[in-house]
């Protein structure tokens, strides 16, 4: 029987080291391709089966997303390997994020509605972290390497494949603007809602606080009367 844990940790250590190998060129890519193969055989072992329910779905989805990244900014696009590579991870990342949905997002975030507390004027739907390490979402700084950022996440009324983010410190929309549908002035409002209430986001994100506790602290907050 497979042990999907220790298959999925082996691949969280090969998928970035194969990916920096590929995007350097420095290695022949006849050897790349066997290496690449088996990456996938390794994958599917684990994910593409009946039951994966491990908290390292979140890690195999950053490790993927990550990839993705690199590829983006640093591929030879007129390499064939270079663009069977990119449907590769296409695959990894449309099972693992199906996978993260079913299994992760909904289950360790608290959903925060406008109708929950009127006075905030909220465009969207608000996820916020009710378990550490939900918050964390990678991105590549301005040298391309993967760091991670705290997030709260938002549902985009027009981009409904996965939420965007804001930024808990010094808070920022993470995504380019493009992506992100909301006027300035919604996305203010964003902004705002995290500069506000940050202590209280961070208590949530590290379970100091429960979904009820959590909500119950917003209205408190941002009732009117305290505004």
């Amino acid at each position: 029987m497979i042990d999907n844990d220790e298959e999925a940790k082996k691949f969280i250590i090969r998928l970035p080291h194969l990916t920096e190998q590929i995007l350097s060129a420095k290695v022949d890519a006849s050897v790349l391709k066997e290496e690449l193969k088996s990456l996938v055989e390794l994958f599917d072992s684990f994910a593409v089966v009946d039951e994966f329910t491990s908290g390292l779905i979140e890690d195999c989805y950053n490790e993927i997303k990550i990839s993705r990244m690199k590829w983006e900014r640093f591929a030879d696009i007129t390499s064939a390997f270079s663009r069977q590579f990119k449907q590769v991870l296409d695959h990894f990342y449309e099972v693992m994020k199906d996978l993260y949905f079913y299994e992760i997002f909904g289950f360790f975030s608290t959903s925060v509605w406008s109708k929950y507390i009127p006075n905030l004027k909220l465009p969207c739907r608000l996820f916020c972290g009710c378990v550490e390490g939900w918050e964390k979402e990678p991105y590549l700084d301005e040298n391309g390497n993967a760091v991670y950022a705290n997030v709260i996440r938002f549902q985009d009324p027009e981009n409904h494949e996965v939420p965007l983010c804001i930024t808990i410190e010094n808070p920022h929309l993470l995504e380019a603007r493009e992506k992100c549908s909301l006027s300035d002035e919604q996305l203010k409002v964003l902004i705002d809602f995290v500069t506000r209430n940050r202590d209280i986001i961070i208590l949530h994100n590290t379970e100091v606080l429960d979904s009820i506790e959590f909500i119950d602290a917003l209205k408190l907050k941002n009732d009117s009367r305290n505004s």
